[in-house]
């Protein structure tokens, strides 16, 4: 059998010494090569690019310290080998900090002898081995086996120094999976392992010279890229990246589709340091998230100005919380074969101390992001159900029918905790439960569909009806319908819009009247503001409207004059 060489390079300056170490080297019981050096200073030039099994370092050299030299080559070398001190320095001190250090072994040369030697290269082979798998455990993912954060992050800080001094740029691009977290819920962990698995041999794929892809966690991936000569370059590394998607996965015997968003940032211009960065591509990839997704999106100072004003929306927010300036206003639906106002949608708004009254796309996405969103959502059905009680008291029985629609954010409406809450405050006000309407977006059907169906099916089998805001330009589908137990359709303005343009038009907002007509679900036309628009519902077939032409929102006061007056449009 063949015994594979040992590989070590001996560095001192005494002769004697140096020929004894090679001696009982030579006894070995496996051939050993070895290179003599005896001085310091062209050791870390010779030893580039070898691989070896140890170097032999004397602690006192003449033209540097071999303390200082072991913590030079350390530093400097990729793949480090083991490193073994030699001295005729009996200080216990200097054996242990040299170990401390970073050397696998400390010998005296006068207690050197072949069998000592070469035991003492075997065992600090063996420690360096263990050293090496606990470093690459550290350093990198176990699934994936990409570099990890911790990893990424100094690699990323040694570039950073290289470009500084060379005065070049470098890159860096967040990849961020599109609701990977419904693979997860759907399928379970082991798929969604699979999955990240399958991605990152994806993405290796297109790394080209000078591309480093690692796990920064989680369903996020990160590119560095220290060559590049404009932006198109990345933004076409941004796009091979997109393309690398295309295809599905092969995940538990499904084909899953899943795309990815892209933030790019570059030193020096996003940020000069690692921390900086990394802050800058995470910003920008928030934001191609929030875009639409599957897109890239380069980092700016926009950017971070759009940031820091959704920072200051968000602590003012709180205040407002706890001040009580959010109020609301009803939107009146009218029913054109009687005139009367058949429902009303409630809509919150922010009575700002500087800005005065602000729209809700003005501050409900910050209060998502900030976990506020439920709150305000607890906030508007209370105060929801007890104005509604206290309006149909006034109106007195002999009135028709009236339905108050709350909306409910994507998230709110999956919380466990929504069907207590509508329990207390129907309880609290007395309202009864068919009165009031749960408001939800296509986009919520589509998200933990099975946790969404269960809450929905919880609150209508109480009389609560369901209605599906926007209805037609999200992800409709009959499958949606038949799952969740709707009982309404709101039409999307874009339709009612564009029923004035046109023929076809015209009758595409037919078609989804009779759609929802078929499926013997109630349908409102939203966002009618003309007459035009007004008459081409009508002629559509549609009975019930919301919109400008007949109704603003309104605050409580005149909604009330409204339903107390007159039953009457």
């Amino acid at each position: 059998m063949t015994t594979q060489p040992m590989h070590v390079v001996l560095v001192d300056d005494d002769e004697v010494d140096r020929r004894a170490i090679v001696r009982a080297l030579k006894k070995a019981p496996m051939p050993v090569d070895v290179i003599e050096l005896s001085t310091g200073a062209p050791c870390l030039e010779t030893i580039r690019g070898k691989e070896l099994d140890a170097i032999l370092l004397d602690y006192r050299l003449p033209d540097i310290d071999g303390f200082d030299l072991m913590c030079s080559l350390r530093a400097a070398m990729q793949e480090k080998p083991a490193i073994i001190m030699v001295s005729n320095d009996e200080s216990e001190e200097v054996a242990q900090r040299c170990i401390e250090a970073g050397a696998q072994d400390f010998l005296l040369k006068d207690e050197i002898n072949p069998r000592h030697l070469i035991r003492a290269i075997m065992h600090a082979r063996q420690r360096h081995s263990m050293d090496k798998k606990l470093r690459h455990l550290a350093q990198y993912d176990q699934l994936t086996n990409l570099p990890n954060r911790q990893h990424f992050e100094e690699i990323l800080r040694e570039a950073i120094t290289r470009a500084m001094g060379q005065k070049t740029q470098l890159a860096i691009l967040f990849l961020d999976l599109d609701d990977f977290k419904t693979v997860n819920d759907t399928l379970g962990h082991e798929a969604g392992d699979h999955m990240l698995r399958a991605v990152s041999e994806r993405l290796a794929k297109v790394t080209g010279d000078g591309e480093l892809v690692s796990r920064f966690g989680g369903d996020e991936f990160i590119f560095l890229q220290e060559r590049f000569d404009c932006k198109d370059d990345l933004s076409n590394l941004g796009r091979r990246v997109i393309s690398a998607f295309e295809s599905p996965f092969d995940i538990s015997e499904r084909r899953l589709p899943i795309t990815v968003s892209v933030g790019i940032a570059t030193y020096p211009t996003s940020g000069t340091t690692a921390e900086g960065l990394i802050k800058s591509v995470d910003i920008a990839t928030y934001r191609a998230k929030r875009g639409g997704r599957n897109m890239i999106q380069f980092h700016s100072a926009a950017l971070d100005e759009e940031v820091h004003q959704r920072a200051r929306v968000g602590w003012e927010l709180r205040q407002a919380l706890e001040e009580r300036q959010l109020c609301l206003h009803y939107q009146p639906q009218v029913d054109l074969e009687t005139g009367f106002i058949r429902g009303i949608e409630t809509l919150v708004r922010w009575a700002h101390p500087k800005h005065g009254l602000l729209p809700p796309n003005s501050f409900l996405p910050a209060a998502e992001d900030l976990g506020l969103i439920e709150q305000i959502g607890e906030w508007v059905v209370e105060e929801t159900c007890r104005v509604t009680s206290r309006w149909l008291k006034l109106r007195g029985p002999e009135a028709p029918p009236l339905s108050v629609a709350v909306n409910m954010s994507d998230s709110h409406i999956r919380s466990p905790s929504l069907p207590p809450l509508i329990d207390k405050a129907l309880n609290e006000t007395g309202l009864s439960p068919e009165c009031l309407q749960i408001e939800l977006t296509e986009t919520a059907l589509i998200q933990e569909p099975e946790k969404t169906a269960q809450i929905l099916h919880e609150l209508n089998s109480r009389g609560i009806c369901i209605s599906v805001d926007d209805f037609g330009v999200g992800y409709s589908s009959l499958q949606h319908l038949k799952l969740f137990p709707i009982s309404t359709l709101k039409i999307d303005r874009k339709f009612v819009r564009e029923s004035e343009l046109d023929e076809e038009s015209r009758r595409f907002l037919r078609a989804i009247v009779d759609f929802g007509k078929a499926l013997d679900l109630t349908v409102i036309a939203e966002g009618v503001e003309t007459s035009g628009q007004e008459a081409a519902c009508r002629h559509a077939g549609c009975r019930y409207l919301q919109g400008f032409y007949h109704y603003p929102p309104l605050p409580e006061a005149e909604v009330e004059a409204l339903l107390t007056s007159s039953f009457h449009h």
